[in-house]
């Protein structure tokens, strides 16, 4: 078995960017190093590191110092460092199993491009179940105004329905927006897709999200996909709680009405016969 060391990204600081790097032991654990430089963070990480240590071609320069061999990682070690460099970003490290999933429909996701499908006034309903409780959501597609590229979770349609109107209906919620951090760009530059940043929004005003958020961006996400190959499975977001695809019940057929019998006409009387 080797190590494999990989670039998580530039950390802004006061000081200036910290380089972050991210070692994925032979045992499966990760460890992680930050330096001034690439060079600073692999000469820190280097003394931790037994065995064989292989790492990407952009660390060839540095990794050569320390006899590291470049070698291109798999989709599965890709989607590792982009789950991890999401948790730090969100400071969620212990969440990430949730994060991997959400990286995989944010992927999937984005390459689709549903904002070139679906217009900005279209919103699509879900319903949330917990037992025998029902509450509709809704989900809305962005980037058709090509300045925001993502989606929107409202608790209540009614918030979404009120931006068309012209009304004012205090927002709850998420959103999920292609980013530019440049912590989390190189993570996610092999797929070729931007980094999300998902953002937990109470009556308007955004705060920090919480592994629930995750858990329901990457739901919402799996669902619009399903849409288009008509799955309507629901999907777990919580215990107990699962989120669908609102389907329009059909129509149910009307019985015809039977038709009141029409009184026969009574026979017109014969005229009398003169005599």
């Amino acid at each position: 078995m080797e190590t494999l060391v990989l670039p998580l990204g530039t950390i802004p600081t006061a000081e200036g960017d910290a380089f972050a790097l991210l070692a994925e032991l032979p045992t499966g654990l990760i460890t992680m190093m930050v330096g001034q430089s690439w060079a600073d963070a692999a000469a820190r990480l280097a003394p931790q590191l037994g065995g064989q240590v292989t790492c990407d071609e952009t660390l060839a320069t540095v990794g050569r110092r320390f006899g590291w061999t470049v070698v291109t990682p798999t989709q599965e070690q890709h989607l590792l460092r982009a789950a991890i460099a999401l948790g730090v970003v969100a400071e969620l490290p212990a969440a990430h199993d949730v994060l991997l999933e959400f990286v995989k429909a944010w992927i999937e996701f984005y390459r689709l491009e549903l904002w070139e499908q679906m217009p900005a006034e279209m919103s699509l309903r879900m319903i949330e179940r917990s037992g025998k409780k029902e509450a509709v959501r809704a989900v809305a597609v962005m980037g058709q105004a090509r300045i925001e590229w993502g989606f929107a979770f409202y608790e209540d349609p009614r918030a979404f329905d009120a931006v068309w109107n012209g009304e004012h209906f205090p927002m709850t919620g998420i959103s999920v927006l292609a980013d530019e951090d440049p912590y989390l760009l190189p993570a996610f530059q092999p797929f070729g897709v931007p980094p999300p940043v998902v953002t937990r929004i109470v009556k308007h005003r955004p705060r920090a999200p919480g592994v629930e958020d995750f858990v329901l961006g990457a739901a919402s996400m799996q669902l619009l996909l399903n849409v288009l190959t008509g799955e309507f499975d629901p999907l777990p977001i919580g215990p107990g709680v699962t989120l669908e695809l609102m389907r329009d019940e059909p129509k149910k057929k009307r019985k015809p009405k039977k038709r009141a019998a029409r009184p026969k006409p009574k026979p017109k009387p014969k005229p009398k016969k003169k005599k």
